[in-house]
């Protein structure tokens, strides 16, 4: 039997240290049986001609929440690459609330040049549509928070 795997590109900015829904999401998708995971941490790059070339070859890519949470800087090197990409591109969203850098109206921008397939909002969907509908190809999804069954784990029995 011949195994297909998707082969999907995970952009992320490493800015901060243990910030558990972030590195359980990257986990998430680095675990996935269904998925050739290549994880690329954008403050880390030297030259955009890597992971250009890796925008051009992935069949999915995935913006991490890193990647608008705070700022959109560390991805707009790559705008005119991810608008003109191949594969299906599905953006999270980090801090969906408007804040004077890095608010709405920065990742709406964003999503506006790149128009990702799918968007991935942590709010009610309802909220999700209204705030990025008009943004994306496809469609917004609702997700949970991930919660890295590796890392959380009960310490004693649910009984006690």
């Amino acid at each position: 039997m011949i195994e297909s795997k998707i082969n999907v590109l995970v952009l992320y900015a490493k800015y901060a240290d243990n910030v558990s829904y972030y590195d359980d999401w990257i986990d998430a998708f680095v675990n996935e049986d269904e998925f050739h995971t290549t994880p690329v941490n954008l403050l880390k790059i030297h030259g955009a001609h890597h992971i250009k070339r890796k925008i051009s070859e992935s069949e999915c890519i995935v913006l991490h929440h890193s990647t608008n949470a705070d700022t959109t800087k560390y991805i707009e090197p790559l705008v005119g690459n991810l608008r003109d990409r191949k594969g299906v591109l599905l953006s999270f969203v980090g801090n969906e609330y408007n804040r004077p850098v890095g608010g709405i109206r920065e990742k709406r921008a964003l999503f506006n040049h790149i128009e990702p397939d799918f968007v991935a909002t942590q709010c009610l969907l309802e909220a999700g549509e209204f705030l990025f509908g008009d943004c994306v190809r496809e469609r917004v999804i609702a997700i949970p928070h991930a919660l890295n069954p590796g890392v959380f784990t009960p310490d004693r029995p649910l009984e006690d």
